[in-house]
């Protein structure tokens, strides 16, 4: 047996040496290769087209930056010098120079830090008027969300407008602080109530066997000849009479 199997093993070997693969014809590899080079793009009309004559048909959008102003030019706040092209100016119609652009003093804020910092609601940025400028840029907490960006030193004026001064505002900061403390401390007497009443739920246990009475001194009742005992925790009274 072992004899038999090794012969069929050298004339399977010999058939695949004599033809390992099979004939191809002429120009099918660069039939093949060139299949998987060209990519084929949807183009949307009901039709595929090659990547190369898809990139001729793609609309590019291009941002134009605005011209400088050349007749009634801005005043700098800063330097009190005109200007015709202004990042803070075209942006958030805050008149300043870029020469005079301060990245501390002129710093933005998100949308949800100045309703938090300043004691604003949504309506104070859209619904007063003027409404505050923006921009938007990449949220980096959201992959797919957009943040707002605000002028800092606008957001501060509005705030003042609404709440009339800074010393109101930093009022209204401590009392909601002082409430949110309060809150949190109520909250905590609470959890503290729940643990001890579990504590106190685990360790007790109610005795539900039968009562055992305990008994006092006899008293003896000399007109009617009887005697009596009774239970010192619940009460419950025993006459009776010796022999």
């Amino acid at each position: 047996r072992i004899e038999r199997n090794r012969q069929r093993a050298r004339q399977l070997r010999a058939s695949r040496l004599t033809k390992p693969y099979p004939e191809r014809q002429k120009g099918a590899s660069e039939v093949t290769e060139r299949t998987a080079v060209l990519e084929l793009v949807d183009s949307g009309g009901g039709f595929m087209l090659e990547a190369e004559e898809e990139e001729y048909n793609v609309v590019k959008k291009v941002v134009c930056d605005p011209p400088p102003i050349i007749c009634n030019q801005p005043v700098c706040l800063e330097c009190k010098k005109t200007f015709g092209v202004s990042y803070l100016f075209t942006q958030f119609q805050f008149a300043v120079c870029d020469s005079c652009r301060d990245p501390e003093r002129h710093s933005l804020i998100a949308r949800t830090d100045a309703k938090k910092e300043f004691l604003l609601k949504d309506c104070d940025f859209d619904g007063r008027e003027p409404n505050l400028p923006y921009i938007l840029r990449r949220n980096p907490h959201s992959r797919f969300g957009e943040m707002r960006l605000y002028l800092k030193l606008q957001v501060k004026r509005r705030s003042i407008e609404v709440w009339g001064s800074e010393e109101n505002i930093e009022e209204e900061k401590e009392q909601k602080e002082e409430a949110r403390q309060e809150r949190k401390q109520k909250k905590i007497d609470k959890q503290v109530k729940e643990l001890r009443k579990s504590v106190l739920t685990s360790t007790w246990r109610k005795d539900t066997g039968p009562h055992q009475h305990t008994y006092s001194d006899e008293i003896y009742n000399e007109e009617e000849d009887s005697w009596t005992r009774t239970c010192s925790s619940c009460g419950f009274s025993m006459t009776y009479e010796k022999m």
